[in-house]
């Protein structure tokens, strides 16, 4: 189908996922939600994202752990965040879901130029990036006592 196409194009070109964007509105990275960090920004739950698991738990460990953080849910352009990117206002970007659970996103290419997103080469993510996946895998491994998760005998 079309994704499939899509999906390939882009992997030919050297990219490992899709930025989904909905008549200008950036949506989601291949089945995953797009965060920006300083402000955490994600699409909303407007129809065109669903209300994953992984996605709510992320923001409710934002939330609830890094006050210093603003958490907004709300639409942004594409031409906004490669603007963002060109101002050097985007500190690091994400897509998370049940399969990639937290998973950088290095580069954005949109209208014939590549935008650069910043990480942190020791971790080969951005540091938050880093630290949400380390949390919840914890998490979901037992490794990190938490209310969401009970280690069975």
């Amino acid at each position: 189908g079309p994704t499939v196409d899509i999906s390939q194009e882009a992997e030919r070109k050297g990219y490992s996922q899709v930025l989904w964007v909905t008549e200008g509105l950036v949506t989601e990275v291949g089945t995953s939600n797009k965060d920006g960090v300083d402000e955490v920004i994600t699409a909303p739950l407007d129809g065109l994202i669903l209300p994953g698991v992984t996605r709510d738990s992320i923001l409710t460990i934002l939330r609830e752990q890094k006050k210093n953080l603003k958490v907004s849910e709300k639409t942004f352009t594409i031409d906004e965040l490669a603007h963002a990117v060109d101002e050097n206002r985007v500190i690091e970007a994400f897509g998370c879901g049940t399969g990639a659970i937290v998973s950088p996103v290095k580069a954005i290419f949109y209208k014939g130029k590549e935008y650069e997103i910043p990480i942190n080469e020791k971790f080969n993510a951005g540091d938050l990036t880093y630290e949400l996946n380390k949390e919840l895998t914890d998490i979901q491994y037992g490794r990190k006592p938490h209310k969401w998760s009970e280690v069975l005998d």
